[in-house]
């Protein structure tokens, strides 16, 4: 398996690999996804890592940095989005899923993120506690 930032020729496969992690069948969706992808793959305000079989991307995650006002403990005011974290059900159970955080952890120490924060799936919850994530309590308003 073979590890690497991600690129705008991979744009096809983490469209995919989202649309499967949820479950979505909607082809406006897949445009919007595709167009947003080309945008911020290029511009690196998204990153995003992939694992690839036989140069078949078979996992991925991904990273936003927001640039949030400094507050206590992150002067910076730097924080990341963890997303896209999916990989194929014939893939799973390989340590992909925990290769692909690592580097991108990585990432945000040489950046200056001091916060991370994700959604975690039931089945990815267990993962991300080994890495020192915690439940928190959150709100959110759909508008």
């Amino acid at each position: 398996m073979n590890i690497r930032l991600a690129t705008l020729d991979d744009i096809e496969a983490l469209v995919s690999l989202r649309i499967q992690l949820l479950e979505a069948d909607d082809d406006r969706y897949e445009g919007a996804l595709r167009a947003w992808l080309r945008t911020h793959l290029a511009d690196g305000s998204f990153l995003a890592w992939v694992a690839e079989d036989a140069g078949a991307v078979v996992s991925a995650s991904g990273l936003t940095v927001l640039d949030r006002p400094p507050y206590p403990g992150n002067a910076a005011g730097l924080d990341g989005y963890v997303t896209n974290m999916y990989t194929l059900p014939a893939y799973r159970r390989r340590g992909l899923a925990r290769q692909l955080l690592d580097v991108l952890i990585a990432h945000t120490h040489q950046v200056g993120v001091k916060r991370l924060f994700l959604e975690a799936s039931r089945e990815g919850q267990p993962l991300y506690e080994e890495f020192g994530f915690q439940l928190t309590r959150g709100m959110e308003l759909v508008l």
